[in-house]
């Protein structure tokens, strides 16, 4: 396992504020965010889509190749956040 995800999957076990989450998970670049997205599980996932806002869920996104990893991620959601997420992608 990476030292990021290893700190990724602390951060998340560990931090209860969700102001606090948010901002340690935004200290984290969404191209190595999307390095380590695919290893996280689904609930760890979760905790972040609850955290992080569409546009910054979709800068993460856009960095991984993974085709099934995407729609993956986007089926793991509500159609809503989905969708807008799918959005902020196509506006960058």
């Amino acid at each position: 396992m990476s030292e990021l995800l290893l700190e990724i999957k602390k951060i998340i076990e560990e931090e209860k504020n969700l102001e606090v989450l948010h901002e340690k998970l935004m200290d984290v670049h969404p191209y190595d965010f999307a390095q380590i997205f695919g290893e996280l599980t689904t609930q760890e996932r979760q905790e972040i889509y609850d955290v992080l806002h569409p546009d910054e869920i979709a800068d993460i996104i856009e960095y991984i190749e993974d085709n099934d990893l995407v729609l993956s991620i986007l089926s793991e959601m509500p159609k809503r956040e989905g969708a807008e997420i799918i959005d902020e992608m196509e506006r960058d």
